[in-house]
């Protein structure tokens, strides 16, 4: 046994809140996905920024590989002139 109650609203109130909520169900959808597509640029752009720095780190290791790889050689000279 369910017992319904009813509220009385004024006709005025209820075409307000009718028309309030329609308009949240257009606008609403438009503002979320304006947030979500912003929100994926700016993850695309940090995407991008983070493939560039792990390029210039790798090319950062190669050089200080090779700058090692002289060092060595420099020192191996060195002594060499040494003895």
């Amino acid at each position: 046994e369910t017992k319904e109650e009813f509220v009385k609203v004024r006709r005025r109130d209820l075409e307000r809140l009718t028309t309030e909520v329609m308009q949240l169900r257009d606008f609403l959808p438009k503002i979320v996905n304006g947030d979500i597509l912003g929100t994926l640029q700016k993850l695309d752009a940090i995407e991008s920024n983070l493939e560039k720095k792990e390029e210039e780190i790798e090319q950062l290791r190669m050089d200080c590989e090779h700058f090692r790889a002289r060092l060595e050689t420099a020192q191996a000279d060195c002594m060499r002139e040494k003895k």
